[in-house]
């Protein structure tokens, strides 16, 4: 059993306590935790704590459990478990704004910049260009949104489509508008970036710690 607490009046959490257990079963050592805590602030108190701050200790719970484990059965140091899970974050946040970006500004906001005259390269009409354009760009934000949305355990198919689609676009431009390639900031330029940051994600993506690897309720099985 532990207890904890906090005289910080800005803290949320007032008095709580836990247990730590280990079980040895025929396929491993069973680690079984839990804990309970009071609030301050009163209602106020009590609905944010329901809302935001009881499921986020869950998870953050669950996360570095999950990163004792992997430091248990593969060596793998909870920093070292850290430092991939901050990468994973800055490429998803990087890529999924990328996709996004693309979407809004030169496709819906500002086509006349430079997509309407691609999309015409390739022999679309000025008028079918314009919502060739629009489509393209839903279809982008939508693809950037899957980078900030989906669980990881979903990212990985989600990357090599990245790196797909990325050659696909840079094919497309090739063949429409040449020209565009020896711009600043081109696409060879952003799609190359964009490709190894697709790589860096999938790389990262390997014994990355992971929440839903623990139970967040025992099994009706479970020694309590």
């Amino acid at each position: 059993m532990l207890k904890f607490w906090s005289d910080e009046w800005l803290s949320l959490i007032q008095t709580g306590a836990g247990y730590w257990k280990y079980v040895p079963t025929p396929e491993g050592l069973r680690f079984l935790t839990g804990y309970d805590y009071q609030t301050r602030f009163g209602a106020p108190g009590r609905v944010l704590d329901r809302l935001a701050f009881r499921p986020l200790m869950g998870w953050a719970t669950a996360w570095s459990f999950d990163c004792l484990r992997l430091w248990l059965e593969k060596g793998i140091k909870p920093s070292a478990s850290i430092r991939l899970a901050i990468i994973q974050l800055v490429v998803r946040l990087v890529l999924g704004f990328c996709w996004i970006y693309q979407g809004v500004v030169p496709k819906l906001l500002y086509p006349d910049t430079g997509e309407l005259s691609i999309l015409q390269g390739a022999g679309f009409t000025a008028e079918a260009a314009r919502y060739v354009a629009s489509a393209v760009g839903v279809g982008e934000i939508v693809f950037g949104l899957l980078f900030w949305l989906l669980p990881l355990r979903y990212l990985r198919p989600v990357y090599w489509l990245n790196m797909l689609g990325l050659v696909v676009l840079g094919l497309g431009a090739i063949f429409s508008q040449p020209a565009i390639f020896v711009a600043p900031f081109n696409p060879v330029t952003l799609n190359a970036s964009m490709l190894v940051l697709a790589a860096v994600g999938l790389l990262s993506l390997n014994d990355l710690p992971s929440a839903r690897n623990c139970l967040r309720q025992p099994p009706p099985t479970a020694p309590v």
